[in-house]
């Protein structure tokens, strides 16, 4: 199974230490951090285009194309 660790690095709800425990990072095929704040992630372009290429990466084929992907 493919493992994507995504974090946001100006969090001030979740400590960046709790995200990036070292666990969850030497499991992960890709870390990568985001700009936003906890809530603001949820608006921002940026992050669905990471969060949709990844869920890409990992389509399983039974999804419809129209289904799969996040917008802000």
């Amino acid at each position: 199974m493919r493992y994507a660790l995504l974090f946001t690095y100006e969090d001030e709800v979740v400590p960046l230490s709790s995200q990036l425990r070292p666990e969850a990072q030497s499991e992960a095929d890709l870390v990568r951090g985001l700009h936003g704040s906890h809530a603001g992630v949820l608006r921002s372009e940026h992050a669905a285009t990471v969060l949709n290429e990844e869920l890409g990466r990992c389509r399983d084929g039974f999804a419809p194309e129209n289904e799969s992907s996040i917008s802000p």
